[in-house]
């Protein structure tokens, strides 16, 4: 599986300017898989949730994936309530989506969180989906783990001031679950943060294969190879002594 990620700043509250973007760079892009940062069309644009259209967004990128699959996160809202989704695409339409479990503080006063873990298979690779401030939860990869997940795809706008546990979340997901992670993580600034970059792809061993820089847009690729995730599983098989999830 070839995959993806663009890294890439965004303009809070452009939509079509941002998803004008996002599709010029899908076109461009060889892979089979292409991972976007959260909220990749809009950033965290608290002054008007409703700048997004949830469909719309859909139907734009499915008729523009050409065979490709892209996953991000962008606003959807149901009822009176606003959710931070993400978004497995194709030239089908919508895959699957996933809800974001854990909110950040200032998320809460804007949006609801989800109830529900998301895997979905291509090829050999079960993939579990998170967003940004779910990597502090290892419980919830664990969960993704006991659903058949060897592959974690991560979106995020994490925070230039915490670089740091950034790398080292990202690192540990991969070694303790023994998984490839593939995390897009967003750059520039919006109203009040400066983003960290640093999107990465890290192998079931704890390698990382690919890295971004902390403050270029960038598109980094990467052949991913099941035999690699079997190979670990194997030859160091920690996994079947997990006694409690």
């Amino acid at each position: 599986m070839k995959v993806a990620i663009a890294q890439i700043n965004i303009v809070p509250g452009d939509r079509e300017r941002n998803l004008k973007k996002s599709i010029k760079i899908i076109k461009k892009i060889d892979a089979d898989v292409i991972i976007f940062p959260e909220l990749f069309t809009t950033g965290f644009y608290y002054k008007n949730l409703d700048v997004e259209n949830f469909n719309d967004t859909i139907k734009k990128l499915s008729n523009n994936c050409n065979n490709k699959i892209v996953i991000g996160t962008i606003i959807e809202k149901e009822g009176n309530h606003y959710y931070n989704t993400m978004l497995v695409i194709s030239n089908k339409g919508l895959i699957e989506k996933y809800r974001k479990i854990h909110l950040f503080f200032r998320e809460r006063k804007y949006f609801r969180n989800g109830n529900e873990l998301k895997v979905f298979k291509y090829e050999n690779f079960v993939i579990g989906l998170a967003i940004c401030y779910d990597i502090r939860f290892p419980e919830m990869f664990r969960k993704l783990l006991k659903m058949g997940a060897n592959t974690f795809i991560i979106s995020a706008a994490f925070p230039l001031k915490r670089k740091d546990h950034w790398e080292i979340l990202l690192k540990a997901r991969a070694i303790e679950n023994q998984a490839y992670v593939i995390a897009c993580n967003r750059i520039g600034r919006d109203l009040d943060e400066d983003y960290a970059g640093t999107s990465m792809i890290i192998d079931p061993w704890g390698n990382v294969l690919k890295k971004a820089s902390d403050d270029k847009e960038e598109i980094l690729y990467e052949n991913l190879k099941y035999e690699r995730i079997l190979e670990i599983r194997n030859n160091f098989p920690i996994l079947k002594d997990i006694k409690l999830y």
